[in-house]
């Protein structure tokens, strides 16, 4: 990591990358992240939009977030006070999703700037 980025510590960082698989409560994606990224959000470039937040990761390997709709609606259910017993999520393993997954450009709005540095 240090070859990455140095010895600079402490400093907020854009982990650009595509998402590799999508499945029902899952989203693989390659970003760089190191420790303490858990709860990282992954957002699409173009639209903005939270697509999911990443939990787990192995360098160079994968790394894996759950799906913003599931949250979203996980979040809803202890809105409402329902809750969801873990055998309810556990008895049956994620199925895959057949969608192709395009991975996101991002061009900045007219007159708007931002400052990126890739090590």
């Amino acid at each position: 990591m240090e070859r990455i980025y140095g010895k600079v510590y402490n400093k907020k960082r854009l982990a650009p990358g595509s998402l590799t698989r999508l499945e029902e409560v899952l989203l693989w994606h390659n970003c760089t992240t190191l420790g303490g990224n858990s709860g990282s959000v992954v957002f699409d470039l173009n639209s903005g939009q939270a697509v999911g937040l990443h939990f787990s990761g192995s360098f160079l390997v994968t790394n894996y977030a759950v799906r913003a709709d599931l949250v979203k609606k996980l979040l809803a259910n202890v809105r409402a006070g329902r809750a969801i017993r873990r055998t309810e999520t556990a008895s049956r393993p994620p199925r895959p999703i057949v969608q192709p997954v395009r991975p996101s450009i991002a061009r900045p709005a007219r007159g708007s700037g931002a400052s990126l540095s890739i090590p």
